[in-house]
């Protein structure tokens, strides 16, 4: 953010536009979007040795 000066040499209030508040929230949402992921990955990793069950090529 940019605090631009008055010609009486007033700072003038700050403000936030739709665009920034926007662009803020999307990256938050972006952010938390990786704690379940990072959770179903460790599901998986904890869940595939104690099933017995293996991930490996077809071919």
């Amino acid at each position: 953010m940019q605090m631009r000066g008055s010609a009486t040499g007033g700072a003038a209030p700050q403000t936030r536009t739709m665009l920034d508040t926007d662009s803020r929230t999307a990256w938050q949402l972006f952010h938390l979007n990786w704690f379940p992921i990072l959770g179903m990955a460790t599901l998986l990793a904890l869940g595939l040795p104690s099933t017995g069950l293996s991930l490996e090529p077809v071919a």
